[in-house]
Parts: structure tokens; sequence; C-alpha cells
């Protein structure tokens, strides 16, 4: 339409035909502009889209990584036989709830979660294979309650003795259940019946057949570690016999 009127105002003389080459690149210039109106207007939608998109993965991947693996940890009791010097501490026993603190026991735990020796009740996937341990002390099963119970409730820790503010103690010992080196899902290596050489999984591993100390090893069927994405990624791996050794608490 635009065009057709300048022609019209060239032929009848209204206009030059140098103001009419000017007038017809000016149109010639908003048609493009018009052209690329919506392509435009669909990049500035589109943009915002992609960034809020990438923000979120970028969310999500760092609330994966901050967030602990959910795996299953066996747990075996151990007692544990120490000496300290008092001379810094407030005494043995701890006071739960106060920031002001300074036990020996309170370091003990500090360092227990530190090496990654305590384990959380999420994590604590080993089967009560003792009568009366899933119950509470009434005899029926333990509510949400106690099972949802902090970390050194769930070691099932006890002492034997205490000491007061700068008391020193040589032999102290307590008892608790801690992180063991062997998998949850690990299985004993059974002989086959006809002699034959190769062995095969059998039950599952119980705290009476684990070693007693680090020096001696046992061999059983564990899961082999495979690198695949997944929070699971190792809980339906292979089974491989292996030689495994219990950790050295005293060293850790």
């Amino acid at each position: 339409v635009a065009m057709n009127a300048i022609r019209h105002m060239i032929e009848s003389g209204k206009i030059s035909v140098d103001d009419a080459k000017v007038a017809v690149q000016s149109v010639q210039e908003d048609a493009a502009a018009a052209a690329d109106a919506p392509s435009a207007e669909r990049a500035s939608l589109e943009k915002p889209k992609a960034v809020e998109k990438a923000s979120e993965k970028a969310k999500r991947r760092g609330e994966d990584a901050a967030r602990p693996r959910a795996e299953k940890y066996r747990t075996r009791h151990v007692a544990l036989q120490f000496s300290y010097d008092g001379t810094d501490y407030s005494g043995f026993a701890q006071n739960i709830g106060k920031e002001c603190d300074n036990s020996v026991e309170r370091a003990l735990f500090a360092a227990l979660e530190r090496t990654r020796l305590l384990v959380s009740p999420e994590e604590d996937g080993t089967p009560i294979a003792n009568e009366g341990e899933g119950e509470n002390e009434g005899g029926g099963p333990r509510r949400p309650a106690e099972r949802d119970a902090s970390a050194r409730t769930a070691s099932r820790y006890s002492r034997c003795g205490r000491t007061d503010k700068g008391v020193h103690a040589h032999g102290q010992l307590v008892a608790l259940r801690l992180k063991s080196a062997f998998p949850l899902s690990a299985k004993t290596a059974d002989a086959p019946e006809d002699g034959g050489a190769d062995k095969f999984p059998g039950d599952s591993l119980q705290e009476g057949s684990l070693p007693k100390n680090s020096l001696d090893a046992l061999e059983c069927f564990a899961p082999q570690k495979k690198k695949k994405k997944g929070r699971d990624a190792d809980e339906d791996a292979p089974l491989r016999l292996k030689t495994i050794s219990e950790f050295d608490y005293p060293k850790i």
C-alpha cells in the first residue's frame, strides 16, 4: 500500500524522484523490522526460559552433591580402651546439649565422626540378629521416635566409669557399634560339596563370623565397585570373591 501511494505521488508530481527513493528505503527498513519482530520476541522469551532451565539444573547438581549418599553400612560391637590426660577437660562424661561442654566424651565422638566410624541411623543397615534388639524396654516394637535417634544412641554406646574435671585415666573402656570394613551385602565364601575349587556366595555374613582384629583376613563375596551414574550405583553390583581385613580401629 505504501509503495502504491509513493508511485502515485511521483506520477502526479507532488514529490521528486530523490524523495521517493528515501521514502522507499524507509518503507523497506520498516518492513524488515516488522518481519524480524516475532523472531526477536521469541528469542527474548526463550532466553529467560533457557537461563531458568540452566539455573535449575545447576541447583539440582549442587543439591545432589551436597546430599549425602544413602548407603547402608554394616556395624559391629567394638570395645575401645584408651588413656587420656584430663588437665584441659571438664571431665569424662558429656553434658549433652551444652555448647560450653569440654568433656573427653565429646572429643571422642567428634573424632569418631571425623573418621566416619560413627554411623547414623539412616546409614546403619546392619541386620538385627539378636533377639530383642529390635524391641523397646517394654518388649514391643520400637517407635519411630526411638528409631530416629542420634548416631550416638544408635551406636548403643556404654562406658565403664567416669572422671571429674582435670582427672586423668588409664585403660578407660567404652563399648559401641562402629562401621565395619565388610559391606552389608557381603556373603560367605562356601566351597562346593563335590570338593571343587570354585567357591560360591553363601549366606550373609554375621557379626560372629567377622575377624576379631585387623590382622586376620576373611575371604568372602563382596560387591565389585562400578563407576556409573546414580545414587545407588553399587547397590546391584555383582559379587566378587575378595579377601578383606577389618579396620585397625586403634590406628584410625
